[in-house]
């Protein structure tokens, strides 16, 4: 009996520091996390791009941390980005000096097992070793950038979480293109992006804007169109307004 009561109590005490020996947060969800480091005009498509994500996913988005640091904010260092425990890092036209003032945490972040993956910027930081994802193997993934817009900032985020972030059973879609240069203008049907003059002239006349004016041309990156740059718009409705004719190219 002393024998069996002995036993009982050893029995107890290592279930008892087995229980102190759990950690306090075992058990936890362990989330998934995205960071993009993005130029500032990017920011607006790409917050309307994880909604969508998160209202077509919301089981997946509560695995996922997708986490945006906007360019300027590096630049001006109000933001300290924390890459330590990233599983996918995107990198985007950044400033060179931001660029060299990260090589530290990119390095610590690719040696925990970070996929760096870089888009545009300085050769010099390819050639570093800065990245470790050779963009030219997923061109799906340039393809989703360029193309842009709040769908394809969702279809890129699912993309990325299946190919560098271990979840194999998420079903991805391919890119939607969107023209890439053009002529534009905010009240086309559908914000449609005009391939020839005669075809934007034609449609200028049967809408109602043609007048008897003089024309003001405006140049603009092909963002103004698939981020929804309301600036750029709004210039072009008040050239309209103060009696001129407007030609607006994208590429």
């Amino acid at each position: 009996m002393a024998w069996n009561k002995r036993f009982l109590v050893v029995i107890l005490n290592v279930c008892f520091i087995l229980i102190l020996t759990v950690p306090a947060n075992a058990g936890a969800l362990t989330k998934k996390k995205l960071a993009f480091l993005i130029p500032e005009t990017s920011t607006k498509v790409m917050a309307e791009g994880i909604s969508k994500f998160k209202e077509e996913y919301p089981a997946l988005a509560k695995k996922v941390d997708v986490v945006v640091y906007p360019g300027r904010d590096l630049e001006e260092k109000s933001v300290e980005p924390d890459l330590s425990d990233a599983d996918v890092i995107f990198l985007c036209h950044l400033n060179y000096k931001v660029m060299l003032d990260m090589e530290n945490d990119l390095k610590m972040a690719r040696s925990g097992g970070a996929r760096v993956i870089g888009l545009g910027g300085h050769d010099v930081f390819r050639a570093k070793g800065y990245y470790n994802v050779d963009v030219a193997n997923y061109p799906e993934i340039v393809a989703y950038w360029e193309y842009s817009g709040p769908e394809n900032v969702k279809r890129l985020i699912a993309y990325l979480l299946r190919e560098f972030a271990g979840m194999a059973d998420i079903t991805i879609e391919p890119p939607i293109e969107m023209p890439l240069e053009g002529i534009y203008h905010p009240d086309a049907p559908g914000s449609k992006v005009f391939e020839t003059l005669e075809s934007y002239l034609e449609w200028y006349k049967k809408s109602g804007h043609l007048k008897d004016a003089s024309w003001v041309g405006l140049l603009a990156y092909n963002t103004l169109k698939v981020n929804n740059n309301m600036v750029e718009k709004a210039k072009i409705r008040q050239i309209e307004k103060e009696g001129l004719k407007v030609i607006c190219t994208i590429g």
